[in-house]
């Protein structure tokens, strides 16, 4: 794709790169700074496991229980080394992941720049800088933005052919997220489209898995298998029921862009298709080939095994997405070249009124999502101050700390009551997980109740309750759980049942924890 609104000479290349890179950063980092208050609840599992570590009760989520609920072994090793120092391993986390998503952004407009123009590669930086799902999922509290960083860098390093330090980034991958194996099967398929050296594949291949070796070898010792047990978990609870529907959501996610509308939606399409085309049939396009294959692959194994809609697995294919889009944008821009208007235009000062135009649609666009995502980031906020630290707090101070506590949403409750989770989407246990087996897609809420008695049940949503359908089923609730008040934020309402028998809740329980 040829230059056609800036062409910067060969001797000025390497400054304005330079002087991109440094702006890129800086904005984004400016950028997800305001999101870092907000922290999302599954982050707590993670924040849970690591002060566990700290306080020296081992890798566990329940004292005692050695159940790997957590899919981030090498953040999580991570944030107890910053903790075990002193550090304020909650607001370095999110610190690091915003560095590093930033860093993905840059490495991003790097690839593209090299690949396109100058005027593309920004094109894509300041999408990726305001993307929704990048703003929120990389200040959270998640590993969502070393994830993404360490995706195209582990891609960057293949196509750069800097083996051994792909060798090295490609085993942290997989142990900052399992289904960063994907990226190396990617890695492996084009080592053979490419005509590498089969022996040295295989050689490297060997090398990435000695990095992931020490990880595998003390997790199958410590936890019985080195596959975490919340993947095996979401898999049946939280199985979608409906057909493509990661794919549909994704979609849904995707075209908010392009506007609610058909003409929007058709148009995100059109876009998407014709970037897609221009990068397999355009060589010096080329180097996106690897991010675009594995981008599909992402794609279709969380639609084939039709895993749970959770933002953070849509943020990283974010990038791809967007680049894509400007691609299309760029290739559509090329073919209207061949008009003698669009060729007067470019040759006289209207080329930069053009130019400005369009970065100005695109700040416009950024600025809206930026607003947007800033405001859901803020009901993330609202459910940790009126819902999740009140409601655990509560539980904590008036509960003995052996008491239980069964619900389904477990981050920040289980991390402000310190108390014994019932996980009843069996993340984190396994014997919620063996019950909920009668029930895949669902969770068994009366069997759960019912076989372990939990001292306190949290029911967040309508339909938790509307499991115990049959007249047996609800007196039976009734007559062993009481109503002890309701959280509410928005349309969000989490409501807190204790025991009528409970011996380690104190008996004036309902006037000392008021809901909001």
């Amino acid at each position: 794709m040829n230059e056609h609104l800036l062409t910067p000479t060969s001797a000025s290349k390497s400054n304005l790169r330079t002087l991109d890179f440094v702006v890129i950063f800086m904005l984004g980092v400016l950028l997800r700074l305001p999101f870092v208050p907000a922290t999302g609840d599954d982050a707590f599992i993670t924040f849970r496991y690591v002060r566990n570590l700290i306080s020296g009760q081992g890798y566990v989520f329940n004292s005692g229980e050695h159940v790997l609920g957590t899919t981030t072994p090498f953040y999580t090793l991570y944030l107890a080394l910053i903790g075990k120092s002193g550090l304020d391993y909650i607001l370095v986390g999110k610190l690091t992941n915003i560095v590093a998503d930033t860093a993905s952004v840059v490495l991003l407009f790097i690839v593209v720049f090299r690949a396109s123009n100058r005027i593309v590669a920004w094109a894509v930086a300041l999408l990726v800088l305001s993307s929704p799902y990048n703003l929120q999922f990389s200040t959270n509290g998640m590993e969502t933005g070393i994830y993404t960083f360490m995706i195209l860098f582990v891609l960057y390093l293949y196509e750069q052919r800097q083996w051994k330090s792909m060798v090295l980034a490609g085993g942290i991958l997989v142990l900052v997220r399992p289904d960063g194996l994907l990226a190396l099967l990617v890695i492996a398929l084009f080592w053979l489209i490419d005509g590498q050296e089969l022996r040295a594949g295989v050689k490297y291949a060997f090398l990435t898995s000695l990095v992931m070796l020490p990880w595998f070898i003390f997790a199958t010792w410590y936890f019985g298998s080195p596959i975490p047990h919340s993947i095996t978990a979401k898999a049946l609870t939280y199985r979608s029921s409906v057909h493509m529907e990661w794919l549909y959501t994704l979609w849904y996610i995707f075209a908010q862009r392009g506007g609610t509308v058909t003409g929007g939606s058709l148009l995100i399409v059109a876009l998407l298709g014709t970037g897609g085309t221009a990068v397999l049939s355009r060589q010096a396009l080329r180097p996106l080939r690897l991010y675009l294959v594995w981008m599909i692959l992402y794609i279709a194994t969380f639609t084939f095994v039709q895993s749970g809609r959770f933002g953070w697995y849509y943020a990283p294919i974010m990038p791809i997405l967007f680049t894509l889009v400007v691609l299309g944008g760029a290739e559509w821009f090329e073919q209207t070249r061949r008009f003698t208007a669009m060729t007067r235009i470019m040759q006289s000062n209207l080329r930069y009124v053009l130019a400005g135009t369009l970065f100005l649609a695109i700040i416009v666009t950024s600025g809206i999502s930026i607003y947007s995502s800033w405001q859901e980031a803020y009901n993330e906020v609202a459910y940790e101050k009126n819902i999740w630290q009140p409601l655990g707090l509560c539980i904590r101070e008036n509960s003995s700390s052996d008491a239980t506590v069964a619900l389904e949403s477990i981050g920040g409750v289980g991390w402000y009551s310190e108390r014994y989770i019932w996980d009843e989407g069996g993340l984190v246990s396994t014997k919620t997980y063996t019950l909920n087996q009668e029930m895949p897609g669902n969770i068994n809420v009366r069997a759960i109740l019912q076989t372990y008695r939990p001292d306190f049940y949290i029911a967040w949503k309508p339909w938790e309750l509307e499991t115990l359908n049959t007249p047996e089923a609800q007196a039976w609730f009734k007559a062993n759980y009481v109503l002890v008040n309701k959280y509410t934020v928005d349309e969000t309402t989490w409501t807190l049942f204790q025991l009528r028998s409970s011996k380690k809740v104190k008996k004036n329980l309902v006037t000392d924890c008021n809901g909001t």
